[in-house]
Protein backbone atom coordinates (compact mmCIF):
# COMPACT_ATOMS: atom_id res chain seq x y z
CA UNK A 1 0.00 0.00 0.00
CA UNK A 2 2.79 2.36 0.89
CA UNK A 3 4.52 1.55 -2.36
CA UNK A 4 1.40 2.53 -4.27
CA UNK A 5 1.14 5.82 -2.42
CA UNK A 6 4.78 6.61 -3.13
CA UNK A 7 4.28 5.81 -6.81
CA UNK A 8 1.30 8.14 -6.99
CA UNK A 9 3.31 10.94 -5.32
CA UNK A 10 6.12 10.46 -7.79
CA UNK A 11 3.67 10.74 -10.70
CA UNK A 12 2.16 13.90 -9.23
CA UNK A 13 5.61 15.45 -8.78
CA UNK A 14 6.58 14.47 -12.32
CA UNK A 15 3.34 16.01 -13.70
CA UNK A 16 3.97 19.21 -11.78
CA UNK A 17 7.56 19.34 -13.06
CA UNK A 18 6.43 18.91 -16.68
CA UNK A 19 3.78 21.62 -16.18
CA UNK A 20 6.41 24.02 -14.80
CA UNK A 21 8.73 23.27 -17.70
CA UNK A 22 5.96 23.93 -20.26
CA UNK A 23 4.97 27.16 -18.47
CA UNK A 24 8.60 28.27 -18.48
CA UNK A 25 8.96 27.55 -22.20
CA UNK A 26 5.75 29.50 -22.96
CA UNK A 27 6.98 32.44 -20.89
CA UNK A 28 10.34 32.41 -22.70
CA UNK A 29 8.56 32.36 -26.09
CA UNK A 30 6.32 35.30 -25.14
CA UNK A 31 9.27 37.31 -23.85
CA UNK A 32 11.25 36.47 -26.98
CA UNK A 33 8.47 37.60 -29.32
CA UNK A 34 8.05 40.83 -27.35
CA UNK A 35 11.80 41.47 -27.42
CA UNK A 36 11.92 40.92 -31.21
CA UNK A 37 9.00 43.34 -31.72
CA UNK A 38 10.59 46.04 -29.55
CA UNK A 39 13.95 45.64 -31.31
CA UNK A 40 12.31 45.94 -34.75
CA UNK A 41 10.32 49.01 -33.68
CA UNK A 42 13.44 50.65 -32.23
CA UNK A 43 15.36 50.01 -35.47
CA UNK A 44 12.54 51.63 -37.49
CA UNK A 45 12.59 54.74 -35.30
CA UNK A 46 16.37 54.91 -35.55
CA UNK A 47 16.17 54.58 -39.34
CA UNK A 48 13.75 57.54 -39.58
CA UNK A 49 15.95 59.68 -37.34
CA UNK A 50 19.20 58.80 -39.13
CA UNK A 51 17.73 59.08 -42.65
CA UNK A 52 16.31 62.63 -42.97
CA UNK A 53 16.29 62.21 -46.74
CA UNK A 54 12.93 60.41 -46.45
CA UNK A 55 11.34 63.43 -44.80
CA UNK A 56 13.13 65.73 -47.26
CA UNK A 57 11.79 63.76 -50.24
CA UNK A 58 8.31 63.83 -48.75
CA UNK A 59 8.50 67.62 -48.23
CA UNK A 60 9.84 68.09 -51.77
CA UNK A 61 6.98 66.07 -53.26
CA UNK A 62 4.45 68.06 -51.23
CA UNK A 63 5.94 71.39 -52.35
CA UNK A 64 6.04 70.24 -55.98
CA UNK A 65 2.40 69.18 -55.83
CA UNK A 66 1.42 72.55 -54.33
CA UNK A 67 3.39 74.41 -57.01
CA UNK A 68 1.74 72.40 -59.81
CA UNK A 69 -1.71 73.15 -58.42
CA UNK A 70 -0.83 76.84 -58.08
CA UNK A 71 0.43 77.03 -61.66
CA UNK A 72 -2.61 75.21 -63.04
CA UNK A 73 -4.90 77.71 -61.29
CA UNK A 74 -3.26 80.72 -62.97
CA UNK A 75 -5.47 82.23 -65.65
CA UNK A 76 -4.00 82.92 -69.08
CA UNK A 77 -4.84 86.36 -70.46
CA UNK A 78 -4.36 87.80 -73.95
CA UNK A 79 -2.56 91.13 -74.25
CA UNK A 80 -2.07 93.23 -77.40
CA UNK A 81 1.36 94.89 -77.34
CA UNK A 82 1.76 97.77 -79.81
CA UNK A 83 4.09 100.65 -80.64
CA UNK A 84 7.82 100.84 -80.12
CA UNK A 85 8.47 97.18 -79.28
CA UNK A 86 10.57 94.73 -81.29
CA UNK A 87 7.80 92.21 -81.95
CA UNK A 88 4.35 93.83 -81.74
CA UNK A 89 1.49 91.38 -81.48
CA UNK A 90 -0.97 89.53 -79.25
CA UNK A 91 0.59 87.46 -76.47
CA UNK A 92 -0.66 84.99 -73.87
CA UNK A 93 0.52 86.06 -70.44
CA UNK A 94 0.33 83.96 -67.27
CA UNK A 95 1.81 84.13 -63.76
CA UNK A 96 1.97 87.72 -62.45
CA UNK A 97 0.50 89.49 -65.52
CA UNK A 98 2.21 92.89 -65.45
CA UNK A 99 2.93 95.25 -68.33
CA UNK A 100 6.67 94.64 -68.04
CA UNK A 101 6.22 90.91 -68.65
CA UNK A 102 4.04 91.43 -71.73
CA UNK A 103 6.55 93.90 -73.20
CA UNK A 104 9.36 91.41 -72.55
CA UNK A 105 7.41 88.74 -74.43
CA UNK A 106 7.15 91.18 -77.33
CA UNK A 107 10.96 91.29 -77.53
CA UNK A 108 11.39 94.37 -75.36
CA UNK A 109 11.37 98.03 -76.38
CA UNK A 110 13.17 99.55 -79.36
CA UNK A 111 15.87 102.22 -79.17
CA UNK A 112 13.27 104.86 -80.11
CA UNK A 113 10.81 103.94 -77.34
CA UNK A 114 9.72 106.45 -74.73
CA UNK A 115 9.12 104.26 -71.70
CA UNK A 116 8.44 107.19 -69.34
CA UNK A 117 4.73 107.17 -70.19
CA UNK A 118 4.31 103.43 -69.56
CA UNK A 119 3.55 101.99 -66.14
CA UNK A 120 5.56 98.77 -66.23
CA UNK A 121 4.13 97.60 -62.91
CA UNK A 122 0.52 97.92 -64.10
CA UNK A 123 -1.56 94.77 -63.63
CA UNK A 124 -3.29 93.60 -66.77
CA UNK A 125 -6.63 92.00 -67.51
CA UNK A 126 -7.71 89.97 -70.52
CA UNK A 127 -7.90 92.14 -73.65
CA UNK A 128 -5.53 94.85 -72.41
CA UNK A 129 -3.78 96.97 -75.05
CA UNK A 130 -0.26 98.11 -74.13
CA UNK A 131 1.06 100.94 -76.29
CA UNK A 132 4.70 102.03 -76.08
CA UNK A 133 5.13 105.42 -77.81
CA UNK A 134 8.17 106.71 -79.70
CA UNK A 135 10.31 109.51 -78.28
CA UNK A 136 9.18 112.01 -80.94
CA UNK A 137 5.52 111.16 -80.47
CA UNK A 138 3.18 113.73 -78.84
CA UNK A 139 2.64 113.02 -75.16
CA UNK A 140 -0.85 111.98 -73.98
CA UNK A 141 -2.82 114.46 -71.89
CA UNK A 142 -3.97 111.88 -69.34
CA UNK A 143 -1.98 110.67 -66.34
CA UNK A 144 1.48 109.20 -66.94
CA UNK A 145 0.37 105.87 -65.46
CA UNK A 146 -1.59 105.04 -68.59
CA UNK A 147 -0.45 101.83 -70.28
CA UNK A 148 -2.70 101.83 -73.32
CA UNK A 149 -3.47 104.24 -76.14
CA UNK A 150 -6.87 104.75 -77.69
CA UNK A 151 -7.19 102.67 -80.80
CA UNK A 152 -10.03 102.39 -83.27
CA UNK A 153 -9.29 98.68 -83.63
CA UNK A 154 -9.17 97.88 -79.89
CA UNK A 155 -12.25 97.84 -77.69
CA UNK A 156 -12.30 98.10 -73.92
CA UNK A 157 -14.19 95.50 -71.91
CA UNK A 158 -16.40 97.22 -69.34
CA UNK A 159 -16.34 94.12 -67.14
CA UNK A 160 -12.56 93.72 -66.89
CA UNK A 161 -11.06 97.16 -67.61
CA UNK A 162 -8.99 98.89 -64.94
CA UNK A 163 -9.44 102.56 -64.04
CA UNK A 164 -6.44 103.48 -66.20
CA UNK A 165 -7.85 101.63 -69.20
CA UNK A 166 -11.23 103.30 -68.83
CA UNK A 167 -9.56 106.72 -68.85
CA UNK A 168 -8.46 106.05 -72.41
CA UNK A 169 -12.07 106.71 -73.40
CA UNK A 170 -12.90 110.24 -74.46
CA UNK A 171 -14.57 112.19 -71.66
CA UNK A 172 -13.79 109.61 -68.97
CA UNK A 173 -11.49 110.92 -66.26
CA UNK A 174 -10.22 109.35 -63.05
CA UNK A 175 -13.42 110.06 -61.09
CA UNK A 176 -15.73 108.74 -63.81
CA UNK A 177 -13.60 105.61 -64.22
CA UNK A 178 -13.87 104.90 -60.48
CA UNK A 179 -17.66 105.40 -60.67
CA UNK A 180 -17.87 102.84 -63.50
CA UNK A 181 -15.85 100.31 -61.50
CA UNK A 182 -17.92 100.98 -58.35
CA UNK A 183 -21.14 100.46 -60.33
CA UNK A 184 -19.74 97.18 -61.73
CA UNK A 185 -18.79 95.92 -58.28
CA UNK A 186 -22.20 96.84 -56.84
CA UNK A 187 -24.49 95.62 -59.64
CA UNK A 188 -22.37 92.88 -61.20
CA UNK A 189 -21.04 92.66 -64.74
CA UNK A 190 -22.47 94.90 -67.42
CA UNK A 191 -24.80 93.03 -69.76
CA UNK A 192 -25.12 95.94 -72.19
CA UNK A 193 -23.26 99.19 -72.83
CA UNK A 194 -26.51 101.13 -72.25
CA UNK A 195 -26.29 100.25 -68.54
CA UNK A 196 -23.80 103.13 -68.29
CA UNK A 197 -26.89 105.34 -67.95
CA UNK A 198 -26.89 104.30 -64.31
CA UNK A 199 -23.72 106.32 -63.75
CA UNK A 200 -24.20 110.06 -63.06
CA UNK A 201 -23.14 112.28 -65.96
CA UNK A 202 -23.39 109.60 -68.66
CA UNK A 203 -26.38 110.00 -70.97
CA UNK A 204 -27.56 108.72 -74.34
CA UNK A 205 -25.24 110.97 -76.35
CA UNK A 206 -22.16 109.90 -74.42
CA UNK A 207 -23.10 106.23 -74.74
CA UNK A 208 -23.65 106.67 -78.49
CA UNK A 209 -20.15 108.10 -78.86
CA UNK A 210 -18.56 105.34 -76.79
CA UNK A 211 -20.47 102.21 -77.82
CA UNK A 212 -18.14 101.42 -80.76
CA UNK A 213 -15.17 101.46 -78.40
CA UNK A 214 -16.70 99.25 -75.69
CA UNK A 215 -17.69 95.63 -75.27
CA UNK A 216 -19.16 93.57 -72.46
Amino acid sequence: MIDQILAIKEKILAYRFIKWVISGIMLILVLGIYAIYMLSHQQELTSVKTDPSKEARKATMTNASTEIKSQSSDAVIMVDVKGAVKKPGVYNVVDNPRAQKAIAQAGGITSEADITTVNLAQKMSDGTVIYVPNKNEPQPNNERTVIAKKSDSAKINLNTATANELQILEGVGAKKAEQIIAYRETHGHFKDVTELKGIPGIGDKRIESLKDKLLV
